[in-house]
């Protein structure tokens, strides 16, 4: 436990002096007024920081469970690389992915925005997972260079006091409350596709309209658009009027207007200057 805590303290100064030498950069080039202390806290201590203690939660339990630090190292090494594959291969669920929890990009307009809910809970989720892992190594933690699981088991049976039993059925409650939450909201209110389902439907979508590439059509040469932004339900509205021209030599009896097939995008009111008919493909 002080070895954690020992390397946790570390990593928080190493963060500290990180957010330090950035606030006197910005200082040397004049941009003191511009500093956000608010976004180097979240964004290195709530993201970075707690990051690496789960990561280091995770390291405690596999050293413990292995009691060799060679095969230790080696074994989060091993850890690092499934890791990289299995999101080649579009195993890309928070619920699957250790610590995928991500605060996004910061904005101006509206800070971390949306990000912040799914990164609170799937960090809670994590951290849950985290602590059980540790609560698990302090269990089977022994003293020596015992190595088989069973005696551990026996050991364990009696390093699991009623504060430790306790603290593992709260991680384990907070572990599968925060997980139903994220499944309810990523698979059931939503579609959850990851990157390879998205390139395959790209294709598609790609051959679908292919047919339509050689055919003629006016280009834009004036736009006056009035947007009405809301960042906090991640939504828009928009007006406005194109001016189009046919730049080419050939007469266009169709003008075909594209949107994303995830683009959630509702259409009010479409209209030409001319006398047009409107057909949905």
């Amino acid at each position: 436990m002080s070895k954690y805590l020992g390397l946790g303290l570390a990593f928080a100064l190493m963060i500290t002096l990180a957010i330090g030498l950035g606030a006197l950069m910005q200082v040397l080039h004049g941009g003191a007024s511009l500093i956000n202390w608010s976004v180097y806290a979240a964004s290195l201590y709530g993201n970075t920081l707690l990051g690496l203690l789960t990561f280091m939660l995770l390291g405690f339990f596999i050293h413990t469970m292995v009691n060799n630090k060679f095969a230790g190292h080696a074994l989060m090494v091993l850890f690092f690389v499934v890791l990289g594959v299995l999101s080649y291969l579009g195993w890309e669920h928070r619920l699957l992915v250790f610590d995928s929890a991500s605060l996004g990009t910061y904005s101006d307009m509206n800070g971390f925005g949306h990000y912040v809910a799914p990164f609170s809970w799937t960090t809670l989720y994590w951290s849950a997972f985290g602590a059980l892992l540790f609560a698990g190594a302090v269990v089977l933690s022994v003293r020596g260079s015992e190595e088989l699981l069973k005696l551990r088991l026996q050991i364990g049976r009696h390093q699991l006091t009623r504060p430790v039993l306790t603290f593992g059925l709260a991680m384990l409650i907070v572990f599968i409350s925060s997980g139903s939450y994220i499944y309810y909201n990523t698979n059931v209110l939503n579609q959850y596709r990851n990157s390879k389902a998205d390139e395959a439907q790209q294709a598609d979508y790609e051959k679908t309209l292919k047919r339509f590439a050689s055919l003629p059509q006016p280009r834009i040469t004036a736009i006056t658009v009035n947007v009405d932004l809301f960042p906090e339900t991640r939504d828009f509205t928009a007006t406005g009027w194109y001016i189009l021209k046919n730049k080419t030599t050939q007469p266009i009896r169709y003008i075909h207007l594209q949107s994303y097939p995830n683009d959630d995008i509702q259409v009010k009111q479409l209209k030409l200057s001319v006398p047009s008919q409107l057909d949905n493909l």
